[in-house]
């Protein structure tokens, strides 16, 4: 199968199996997620490692790839258990029909990620459940007269914070959402925490959409600290100039 410009790809059950990424050139090994080994033989057919075999069909590169109608945000912020869907729609206008397989990857690459079991809609909801940064991303494939064809998603990045709280800055007023774990914080991004939508700036202080300092506390504008007065100078006072005396040598 090497150096045939048709690369096989298993199909089952309607929908792609293990494929890791956006390049399609080489063996079939290096197209297959590295937890399911597969083995081919002359003739195209494939196997898993449980030795079921599985028919193959070529890639068509002539073929109609899907296009990705929505792009999903590239990056997304989020609490802790909270609800993360991602969601995007592949289309194709000749007839054909797309499918959908997730991967999540811990390095910011569509290729090489970790096939997601039953993640063959155009929707996926992220795991949530630990803090930490997982990157997504989507394979859609067009399947047509025994034919195929497939487009992979940009990488998609899914911060989970935890153990957070809200600190506030002595000096400025301003509030940061604070890690306890590292003491990291979100900036330039936007996040819903408890069900409001924060903004914050590059420092991680929340913001308003003037750009002003929020007060987490009362939704409002930070209010500006009412600087003390300065105290007007004090006048020196002149000197007293001394007394004149008479030069005792002059008196006759």
């Amino acid at each position: 199968m090497k150096g045939k410009a048709g690369v096989l790809c298993a199909v089952l059950a309607g929908s792609v199996l293990l494929l890791s990424g956006c390049s399609f050139t080489g063996t079939m090994k290096d197209l297959v997620d590295d937890t399911a080994e597969v083995s081919s033989s002359e003739t195209g057919a494939l196997q898993t490692a449980e030795g079921t075999k599985v028919d193959a069909l070529p890639i068509d590169v002539s073929l109609e790839r899907p296009v990705f109608r929505e792009e999903l945000v590239s990056t997304q912020n989020v609490q802790l258990g909270a609800e993360t869907v991602l969601q995007t729609e592949a289309t194709v206008s000749g007839g054909g029909s797309v499918t959908y397989q997730w991967y999540s990857n811990n390095v910011a690459s569509n290729g090489g990620g970790t096939l997601l079991k039953d993640a063959t809609s155009p929707t996926y909801v992220a795991d949530t459940s630990k803090g930490g940064k997982t990157f997504y991303y989507v394979v859609a494939t067009n399947t047509q007269d025994g034919r195929m064809n497939l487009a992979t998603s940009p990488v998609y990045e899914v911060t989970v914070w935890e153990d957070m709280y809200w600190q506030q800055n002595a000096e400025l007023g301003a509030y940061q959402y604070m890690s306890r774990v590292d003491g990291k914080y979100p900036s330039l991004v936007s996040m819903t925490i408890d069900g409001k939508e924060y903004s914050f700036d590059a420092n991680g202080f929340a913001i308003m959409e003037d750009g002003s300092y929020l007060d987490v506390q009362t939704g409002e504008a930070v209010a500006t600290p009412t600087p003390e007065p300065t105290p007007a100078p004090t006048a020196t006072p002149e000197p007293t100039p001394e007394p004149e005396t008479e030069d005792a040598g002059d008196t006759e």
